[in-house]
């Protein structure tokens, strides 16, 4: 199946620190549910049961969740469910990532514009 975004680079931030990986996760202070993985339009993505999809897809470094009308990305906003910013499609319909929580083998595909 071929991807319909335009291409895979802009949906992960661009501004990195040389041969460094920033995890986003706070360490130590939280006790994590298990670990589980993901797809998100195609891409394994790793998170913890309890995690929402917004949550473990910036975790990741995936700052797109959907594109714009005239296709650009868009992603999260709010983080709780107001801006509908982070659409997504699981099963072909549309739900808020940030309201959803992942778990293991869930196929998630970015909303709007299919290219």
């Amino acid at each position: 199946m071929q991807s319909h975004l335009p291409q895979l680079a802009p949906l992960r931030r661009e501004c990195k620190l040389p041969e460094t990986k920033t995890d986003l996760r706070i360490r130590g202070k939280f006790q994590r549910g298990k670990p589980v993985e993901f797809t998100f339009d195609g891409i394994t993505v790793n998170a913890f049961e309890g995690e929402s999809i917004a949550t473990a897809l910036l975790a990741a470094d995936i700052v797109s969740t959907k594109l714009s009308v005239d296709g650009y990305p868009r992603g999260p906003v709010c983080h709780m469910g107001s801006c509908q910013e982070c659409a997504v499609r699981i099963g072909g319909r549309k739900t808020l990532a940030c309201k959803t929580k992942v778990s293991q083998g869930l196929q998630v595909e970015i909303d709007g514009l299919k290219k």
